[in-house]
């Protein structure tokens, strides 16, 4: 008994808010209607760019696309274009469009993944390669598909930048 006493004491607070916030949301489950919550009860403007600005942000995707093995893109990759390099199958070039204003700094990092819809299993590489500010282009990204086991083949991938 001397324990559990000791135990409610040292842990009062904690349980307090677990009971006010389980309250709550046993409230709001119990009282109101089904699928009242919606688009008309969020306001207009209440999330400000200010709140998306990337440099409050940790991290964000300045680009990203899902590519098809034979390097078309598929979804998303607006501003860059994918040159398959013919010489060895699986090797990729990503660079931006002749018109891009996607800018990548030093700091940002690629990552690579194979589409889980391939048939085969495999896995993705991708690297960033800042250039020069006087060449053309600014920045590249290399990606390299593998089959298991350390293959360079073909395959569909996704990747994105995070800065």
């Amino acid at each position: 008994m001397r324990r559990l006493l000791s135990h409610l004491r040292a842990n009062a607070v904690a349980y307090l808010a677990l009971f006010v916030a389980m309250g709550g949301t046993g409230y709001a489950a119990t009282n109101l209607p089904p699928h009242s919550v919606g688009d008309r009860q969020l306001r207009n403007n209440s999330i400000d760019p200010d709140k998306l600005n990337p440099r409050y942000i940790r991290g964000s995707v300045r680009i990203w696309a899902s590519v098809s093995a034979s390097g078309k893109v598929v979804a998303g990759g607006r501003g860059v274009k994918i040159v398959p390099q013919g010489d060895i199958p699986g090797d990729y070039l990503i660079s931006p469009a002749s018109r891009s204003s996607t800018a990548i700094p030093r700091r940002c990092a690629a990552i690579a993944s194979v589409d889980d819809t391939s048939s085969e299993p495999g896995y993705a590489n991708a690297e960033v390669v800042v250039l020069s500010p006087r060449q053309s282009p600014r920045w590249q990204i290399v990606v390299d598909t593998y089959e298991f086991p350390d293959a360079e083949a073909s395959l569909p991938f996704d990747f994105a930048v995070v800065c």
